[in-house]
């Protein structure tokens, strides 16, 4: 499974959803923005490394796909579902 690139892939996305979530009249700092897009990015790794086992386990055929039962069942594993 190719790894998520580091760096700023998701950062504007998180800076919407922070502001959304605390209000644009409290200030959030560059590095707490830069900490959270790293420990979604590290999150979405797992996630996915684990969503890949489950769908490589139960894969009838070399060439598989992860669907989304993947996801929840991986959710599950990781005790967050």
């Amino acid at each position: 499974m190719a790894a998520l690139p580091k760096g700023d892939v998701m950062k504007g996305a998180i800076e919407k959803l922070l502001r959304e979530v605390v209000g644009d009249d409290v200030p959030i700092s560059k590095e707490t923005i830069d900490w959270v897009n790293e420990c979604a990015g590290e999150f979405l790794e797992l996630l996915g490394q684990e969503a890949n086992a489950v769908a490589e386990s139960a894969a009838k055929k070399e060439n598989y796909r992860i669907s989304h039962d993947h996801v929840m069942t991986a959710l599950k594993v990781a005790k967050i579902s």
